[in-house]
Order: structure tokens, then C-alpha cells, then sequence
């Protein structure tokens, strides 16, 4: 757990997207088909902490179009994760390194405790 807290405070991070498109009014970013890790049964979401390796991860698992999303903020990260889960990703996998190797990866009710206490609040 404790390595999880340390990653999710450290903002921004980054996700991998098929799309991100930006509202103009609320300048809120919009993504679209977001790259998931698959291990043991779990659907994860793939978690950066450096847009190169983000980058590189698409490039090596053949995705040379996707787009970097980046979030600076824990509350829009929160959200973000919370539709990712009602759309059945169980999971956020930090820097995967490749498909089908061993990363670290958390229940993404978890990641939503650590982003809630790291603002402070008790639950998310």
C-alpha cells in the first residue's frame, strides 16, 4: 500500500488513450478507449508516472497512435477512475512494463482510498 500512496500523490500522471479531447468550457479532459492491462483475471488501468515511458509502452505493444493523458489533479484522477471501474476495470497497473510481465497493481477502490487521504478526506 505504501508504495501505491507514493506513486498517487506524485502528479501528474499519465494514462494511455485511443482519444482525449479537451472541453473548451470546463476544460476538462475527455478520454476514450483507455489502455487496460490484463493479469490473473484482472483488468487494469495502465498507470504512468513519465510520459516517455508511457509512450514507449504504447510503441511496444503496437498502439503507435495512442494519445498520453495527462492528469494533474487527484480529484479529476479520482473521477477518472471511478468511471474506468463502472466500465469493469478492477485495477490500475503503475508503469507496466510490458504485457504479461510483473507490475504493481491495485484494487482501484484502493487507489480511491489513497487519493482521499491524500486530500484529506475519508472517503473518496
Amino acid at each position: 500500500m505504501g508504495e501505491m500512496h507514493e506513486v498517487l500523490v506524485q502528479f501528474p500522471v499519465r494514462v494511455l488513450v485511443e482519444q482525449a479531447t479537451v472541453d473548451p468550457n470546463t476544460e476538462k479532459v475527455s478520454v476514450h478507449g483507455v489502455m487496460s492491462v490484463e493479469a490473473e483475471g484482472k483488468i487494469a488501468v495502465a498507470v504512468f508516472t513519465d510520459h516517455d515511458l508511457a509512450v514507449r509502452y504504447a510503441r511496444e505493444n503496437g498502439f503507435p497512435n495512442a494519445q498520453v493523458g495527462v492528469f494533474e489533479d487527484p480529484i479529476d484522477f479520482g473521477y477518472f477512475l471511478q468511471v474506468q471501474k463502472s466500465d469493469g476495470f478492477t485495477h490500475i497497473c503503475i508503469d507496466p512494463q510490458y504485457i504479461g510481465g510483473v507490475s504493481p497493481m491495485f484494487p482501484i477502490d484502493e487507489a480511491l482510498k489513497t487519493l482521499a487521504a491524500s486530500l484529506g478526506r475519508t472517503k473518496p
